[in-house]
């Protein structure tokens, strides 16, 4: 038998091991078995401090792995929903109130920021209780939702990263996504318990859409969701800075900024373009309902100095879609304005748009092309295709109408079909415009009804024929080759045709083959001359139509050049000079027509003169 001294000492004993052996027993149950986990859980507060928290269909031990099917926080400014929760703690930091993710995932989380339905309360805003740290080492959610009571909603996918949780700053360090779908962000910094809610964020955006150059942008995020300010630099595929204030991020959210683009060639995108390198200041601002952007844009490769511009538009699922674009050119006047959609994949093109008041070149004394105006459309991928509706005005002519269809490359434009009305007649001409390697041009086609009067009021008639011209540069002074042939209609009243091909290399102008009748009349035109001033003085008279009897021409350097001399010469003719040669009844007739050709050509060398006597007309040695 126990005394009950003895018996005191023993159940002394036994409450001494219960108090020591029942928490290490809690302990280890709630560690390392399942229902150990559902005893916490079944008893962790529903409702603490405002917030409420649900937890649903946990599973596992903490020691080796739990699962979690849904977590709700629900607060009065945000609502917080996590599915799929998977992961392993750390034992030992349990201990210093430390909960040490070793590696989590996260199939889903919602995050819904709440629009304010009271004032805020008195004091700092806490993530968590003050002794408490949450430390991921390794952590990955495959989707994430953010959603604003504007109607804003962020979707991101294949999130990584590690952070640390503490009472009033959330830091994460190489935290890593695909934003919508599109984009991988990675960026590093603090978000801070404020109201509203405060951050410093470092990001960078990397992107390489299909059919598109790579694209990377760094930036900082630097404030809270009343006012965010946003420095963002782009490094590809171009140059430029924007500096700007996101505000009122969780209501009625805008965003005002400039940006100056340094350096943006189209170049990047596969296109040799003319404009060149473009540097652009913006002023620009949006909200939900899209952006719009204004400032002065100077292509420099056109050489023609500054175009004002102006954009309104939005960007949603990977198409921007322009409301209105303008671009004036502050020297000339002329004005290009256009609307359509830009999708991202391609790029693909849907634009339309109107042009007025057009001259080329855009800067100079003298235009080739003024008053050019029209509608144009763009579509498709690389090659685009493109339509030009309009008409243009050389000077001192009257307007002439046009249609152009064809295909936009990444260094030329090629026309397979434009009809023109010019010169009283029409042209259907097809060809091509390049612009790189090097500069050239060409045409082909074929002429109807044309009235040369239109360009020399003694020259009236409608004549048809085929025309094939090439050409370097796209100023005066380039290189040219024309030829035409199947010369038809009438001149003058009597019959036209002929043949021949005319050239020009830098000052000097070739003439190949140049045989034109009219009637019973032929010119005839071959080899080459410097161009000048006007050539009375080689061709004395002839200006006034009268090739009777005069005193042969002489040469530039003052000698004889009538016809005998230049037969006499003809062995060691200079091969520069240029040989005409008129024959017919009808010689006065073809004068202004010479005229038309030798009139701005000052002869280098010999000027050769070949008499010719038909049966019944008239011979004229010029």
């Amino acid at each position: 038998m126990f005394s009950p001294r003895r018996l005191l000492l023993v159940l002394a004993c036994l409450a001494v091991a219960l108090a020591l052996v029942a928490p290490a027993a809690l302990i280890w149950s709630a560690l390392y078995t399942n229902s150990g986990l559902q005893f916490l859980i079944g008893h962790i507060p529903h409702r603490m401090a405002g917030v409420q928290l649900d937890i649903v269909g946990v599973s596992g031990t903490v020691a080796e792995g739990l699962r979690v099917e849904r977590v709700e926080i629900d607060h009065d400014l945000v609502h917080l929903k996590f599915e799929g929760i998977e992961g392993q703690v750390a034992l030992m930091p349990l201990v210093l109130q430390t909960i040490r993710v070793r590696h989590g995932t996260v199939r889903s989380a919602l995050i819904q920021v709440k629009r304010r339905s009271h004032p805020s309360l008195p004091g700092p805003l806490v993530f968590m209780p003050r002794w408490l740290i949450v430390s991921a080492e390794q952590g990955r959610v495959a989707s994430a939702t953010l959603t604003v009571p504007n109607g804003f909603r962020l979707e991101a996918t294949d999130i990584s990263g590690a952070a640390v949780i503490r009472h009033n700053v959330i830091r994460f360090f190489q935290a890593e996504g695909l934003l919508g779908g599109g984009p991988r962000v990675s960026a590093i910094g603090d978000l801070l318990a404020a109201d509203p809610l405060g951050m410093e964020v470092n990001a960078r955006l990397d992107w390489t859409p299909a059919g598109q150059p790579h694209w990377v942008v760094a930036g900082t995020a630097r404030g809270d969701l009343n006012a965010l300010t946003i420095v963002a630099q782009a490094e590809s595929p171009f140059r430029g800075t924007f500096n700007g204030r996101a505000l009122d991020l969780t209501d009625r959210w805008h965003w005002v900024g400039e940006a100056l683009v340094q350096d943006f060639d189209l170049q990047a995108w596969g296109v040799r373009s003319p404009l060149g390198r473009i540097t652009a200041r913006l002023a620009a601002s949006g909200d939900d309902a899209g952006f719009n952007a204004h400032g002065p844009v100077n292509p420099t490769g056109l050489r023609a100095g500054l175009f004002e511009a102006q954009f309104s538009g939005r960007y949603a699922e990977r198409v921007l879609t322009a409301r209105h674009v303008e671009l004036r050119h502050l020297a000339s006047g002329a004005v290009a304005r256009g609307a359509g959609t830009i999708g991202v994949d391609g790029p693909r093109l849907d634009l339309s748009g109107e042009v007025s008041d057009l001259r080329w070149p855009l800067t100079g004394p003298a235009p080739a092309l003024r008053s050019a105006s029209g509608s144009f459309t763009l579509a498709g991928v690389l090659p685009y295709r493109v339509r030009l509706s309009g008409s243009a005005q050389v000077p001192g002519l009257a307007p002439m109408p046009a249609d152009v269809s064809g295909t936009l490359g990444h260094d030329s434009f090629a026309f397979d079909s434009a009809e023109i009305d010019l010169f009283g007649g029409h042209a259907s001409v097809s060809g091509e415009v390049a612009w790189s390697p090097a500069q050239s041009w060409s045409v082909v086609g074929r002429a109807r009804g044309i009235n040369p009067g239109a360009l020399r009021a003694d020259l009236p008639g409608s004549v048809s024929f085929m025309l094939g011209a090439s050409g370097r540069g796209f100023d005066t002074r380039g290189d040219l080759t024309a030829s035409f042939s199947d010369l038809s209609g009438k001149l003058r009243g009597v019959a036209a045709s002929g043949s021949g091909t005319l050239t020009r290399s830098g000052n000097t102008w070739g003439f190949s083959q140049v045989r034109v009748g009219l009637g019973s009349a032929r010119v005839a035109l071959r080899g080459r001359g410097l161009a000048g001033r006007p050539a009375e003085g080689v061709l004395p008279g002839l200006d006034r139509g009268d090739l009777g009897a005069r005193p042969g021409p002489r040469r530039r350097d003052g000698a004889d050049a009538s016809p005998e001399r230049a037969a006499g010469d003809r062995g060691q003719a200079d091969p520069r000079a240029v040989v005409i040669a008129l024959t017919g009844s009808l010689v006065d007739d073809l004068a202004p027509a010479v005229l038309v050709l030798v009139r701005r050509v000052a002869l280098e060398g010999v000027l050769e003169a070949e008499p010719r006597l038909h049966p019944g007309g008239e011979g004229v040695g010029l």
